[in-house]
């Protein structure tokens, strides 16, 4: 009895990883390029994160999601490996690639308390949406979508960017 006691408590202790899936910068141009302020679209999420460090990135291999992986991967010291994968790429399609994604990242990290970042596009986002029956219509410029076990529970939650106002002077 107190071996079992002693397991429950330590697997207690540890957390399955964090997915944050987030949606490209703002992008323009004929090559539909991350723009100045698609940086500092996602600088402004990574701040409001408030995230010490985190454990790899994953990104579509079109040009804005990797665009922006590479700015994630700066604000973290250019230290963290960038993968890119097709099952992130942007598809109007049922496939449900990305979410097999999640749930294999999810299940080979399980009981490591890593920090995983997924950049990808609308409509990819879009079913990680209808999985997780967020009440959300749609997702902005880099917004995220958290994925983080608790308990047996598997929850997700839409991080918008706050806008700060600047105080009017009179």
């Amino acid at each position: 009895m107190a071996i079992f006691a002693l397991l429950f408590m330590v697997s207690s202790v540890f957390a399955d990883a964090e997915i944050y899936v987030m949606r490209h910068g703002d992008y323009g141009g004929k090559d539909k390029s991350l723009t100045a302020k698609g940086k500092i679209q996602i600088n402004d999420m990574l701040k409001q994160l408030k995230l010490e460090k985190i454990d790899s990135i994953m990104c579509s291999s079109i040009k804005r999601a990797k665009q922006s992986a590479e700015v994630i991967k700066e604000y973290y010291d250019g230290k963290i490996d960038v993968t890119e994968s097709e099952k992130l790429n942007y598809k109007i399609s049922k496939d449900e690639e990305i979410n097999d994604l999640i749930e294999d990242v999810r299940k080979k990290n399980a009981n490591d308390k890593k920090i995983i970042f997924m950049v990808t596009h609308t409509p990819e986002i879009k079913k990680v949406i209808d999985k997780y029956k967020l009440n959300i219509t749609g997702i902005g410029n880099a917004e995220v979508i958290q994925i983080k076990t608790e308990g047996d529970e598997v929850k997700a939650k839409h991080i918008k960017i706050e806008i700060k106002k600047e105080k009017e002077h009179n």
